[in-house]
C-alpha cells in the first residue's frame, strides 16, 4: 500500500486512545497492574520490588511487539500469548542501555561548553522515539544508538516527525497529570493501594498507547523508512465493515461467508486473503490454511518476523500434521525460531526430507547442518547427526558451509 492511501496518524488519535483500552492489551494492563500491586497488598516489600521490575519487563515487551504488529498494519493488539513468548525479553535492557548511553555520550560532549550540552540534549531527547522505532524494527542496540541510523529515521518521516515528536511529549505530560489528578479522586494518603493500582494502570495505559502510536507512524511511513509489509490492514475498506462487525461478535461463521462473498468478487484481493487466513487460524480451518498459509509465511520471514512466521506455521501444522513450506528461504528462520522456543520434533520435522522437496537447492547444506546441530546439542542423537554430516560431506563438498560440517563432524568423532 502506498504511504500517501494511509490516514495520517494526527487523523488517528482517538483510535490511539481506545488502543489499550482493548483486549487483549485491556487484560495486559490489568495484569501488570496486580503482578504490580497485589505483592506489596501482602506485605512483601522485597517480592514487590521484585515483581515490579517483572511487570516492568512483561509491559515493555509486549509494548515492543505492539509496535512490531501495527508497523506491520495489525491495528489489533497482539494476543498475550503470541506477544510475550520468543525472543525480545532483552529489549527493555537495551532501551535502558539506549538511554544511558545516549545522555551519557551528551554529558561527556557537553562538557566541553553550555551551549553544546544544551543542543546535544535536545537532539538526543528528539530523536529518543526514533531510537524506539529503530530497536523494535532491528533489535540492535548499536543501531539504536546510531545518530546517523537515528537521524535517518527522522528524515524519512520528514516533517511529521516533529510532530510525532511533540505527540510522545505531550503523552507524557498528560501521564503526570492524570497521574496528579487521581490523587485528588482518591488520595494517597487514605488508600494508598487503590491510588497506587490506578497511578499504575494509567502509567502503562499510556506506555501501550505510545508504543502503537510509534507503530502507526512506521505503517505509514513504512515507504520512506523501506520497511516492508504485506498487506494493507488500516480498515479503510468499506466492504469489510459488516466482516468486521462479525468478528467483532465472534460470529466466525458468518463472518467466513460474508469474507467469501467478498473474494468471490476480487479473488485477488491481498487484504482479503490475509482477513481469510487470520479467521482461518482461529477456526483451524484445515482447507485455508494449507492454501493460504505458505504465502503468509513467506511474506512474514522476508518481512523479518520470524516469530509470527512460526505462530502461522504452528496454527498450519495444527490443522494438518503434513502441512509443508512451499519457499525454501523461508525453512532456516522458522526453524531456528521452533528451536529457540524447544519445539525440536517440530523443528527437525520441518528440516525433514528439505533436499528431496528443493533438490540441488543451495539451501541444503545450511538446512542440514543446523538439522545435525539440533540432533547432537538437543536431542542428544550424535548418530542421526553422522549421518547428517556425512551426507553433506559426500554430496555438497564444497558448500560455503564446507568448514562447518568439518568441524562438527570431527566433534561427533
Amino acid at each position: 500500500m502506498a504511504s500517501n492511501q494511509i490516514t495520517p496518524y494526527w487523523h488517528q488519535l482517538p483510535a490511539f486512545f481506545r488502543y489499550p483500552l482493548r483486549r487483549p492489551a485491556l487484560d495486559m494492563l490489568g495484569i501488570t497492574v496486580a503482578v504490580g500491586v497485589i505483592p506489596l497488598a501482602l506485605g512483601f516489600a522485597f517480592f514487590a520490588i521484585i515483581c515490579s521490575l517483572v511487570m516492568l519487563f512483561m509491559l515493555l515487551k509486549y509494548g515492543y511487539e505492539s509496535l512490531m504488529y501495527t508497523a506491520s498494519g495489525e491495528m489489533d493488539p497482539p494476543e498475550l500469548r503470541d506477544a510475550l513468548s520468543g525472543e525480545g525479553y532483552a529489549l527493555p535492557l537495551k532501551q535502558l542501555g539506549v538511554i544511558i548511553c545516549l545522555f551519557v555520550a551528551v554529558g561527556m560532549v557537553g562538557s566541553v561548553h553550555p551551549i553544546l550540552f544544551l543542543l546535544l540534549l535536545v537532539a538526543a531527547t528528539l530523536l529518543l522515539p526514533a531510537s524506539v522505532i529503530v530497536l523494535a524494527i532491528e533489535r540492535s542496540f548499536f543501531a539504536a544508538v546510531n545518530p546517523v541510523r537515528l537521524s535517518q529515521v527522522a528524515l524519512g518521516i520528514g516533517w511529521p516527525y516533529l510532530g510525532l515528536f511533540g505527540l510522545v511529549l505531550c503523552v507524557q505530560i498528560a501521564t503526570g497529570t492524570a497521574s496528579h489528578l487521581l490523587a485528588y479522586v482518591i488520595p494517597p494518603d487514605f488508600h494508598p493501594l487503590l491510588y497506587l493500582s490506578g497511578a499504575v494502570f494509567v502509567g502503562n495505559y499510556f506506555t501501550l498507547m505510545t508504543f502503537h502510536m510509534l507503530g502507526y507512524t512506521v505503517f505509514q511511513y513504512h515507504e520512506e523508512l523501506d520497511y516492508p509489509i504485506d498487506v494493507s490492514l488500516d480498515g479503510s475498506d468499506p466492504e469489510l465493515a459488516l466482516f468486521e462487525e462479525l468478528m467483532e461478535a465472534q460470529n466466525y461463521k458468518a463472518a467466513l461467508v460474508e469474507l467469501r462473498s467478498l473474494l468471490d468478487r476480487d479473488p485477488g484481493n491481498p487484504e482479503y486473503k490475509q482477513r481469510l487466513l487470520r479467521l482461518a487460524r482461529l477456526t483451524g480451518d484445515a482447507d485455508v490454511l494449507r492454501k493460504e498459509g505458505p504465502a503468509a509465511i513467506r511474506v512474514l520471514v522476508r518481512g523479518g518476523r520470524a516469530q509470527d512466521a512460526t505462530d502461522v506455521y504452528l496454527d498450519c501444522l495444527q490443522a494438518d500434521p503434513q502441512f509443508r513450506l512451499d519457499a525454501a528461504d523461508a525453512h532456516d528462520a522458522v526453524a531456528r525460531e521452533l528451536r529457540q522456543r524447544g519445539r525440536l520434533r517440530e523443528a527437525l520435522h520441518l528440516l525433514n526430507g528439505f533436499h528431496q522437496r528443493f533438490p540441488n537447492h543451495p539451501l541444503v547444506p545450511k538446512a542440514y547442518l543446523l538439522a545435525a546441530r539440533m540432533f547432537l546439542d538437543d536431542a542428544g542423537k550424535p548418530e542421526q547427526a553422522r549421518k547428517l554430516i556425512g551426507y553433506l560431506q559426500k554430496h555438497h563438498p564444497d558448500s560455503p558451509y564446507t568448514s562447518e560440517v568439518d568441524s562438527l563432524a570431527r566433534s561427533i568423532a
